[in-house]
């Protein structure tokens, strides 16, 4: 089900998202993550309608500024981002999630 490298270690990518009033539902990333995939995984987990549902209509998107994250979908659609700098370890909520 999940690929292994000829190492023997292997990695499994997930990607959640979760607010103040609820969760969605943990997506595995199969494979090498593309913008492609992405926006896929975004449109099947209905991230444009469990946002707003989550938080109401004055929601907004927090991610990591990887490359693929800067996908067209969040500018189409215009989902609302939050501004801050890239690979901030004091704005990493699932930090708290987990810790």
């Amino acid at each position: 089900m999940f690929s292994t490298r000829h190492s023997g270690k292997g990695s499994i990518m997930i990607w959640g998202a979760f607010s103040f009033s609820g969760k969605m539902e943990l997506q595995v990333v199969q494979g090498r993550q593309t913008a492609t995939g992405y926006v896929d995984m975004l449109q099947w987990a209905s991230f444009l309608t469990e946002g707003p549902r989550l938080c109401g209509n004055d929601w907004v998107f927090q991610q990591d500024n990887a490359a693929v994250h800067n996908a067209h979908l969040t500018k189409e659609n215009n989902v609302p981002l939050l501004d801050h700098p890239a690979c901030s370890p004091d704005l990493n909520p699932i930090e708290n999630v987990w810790g």
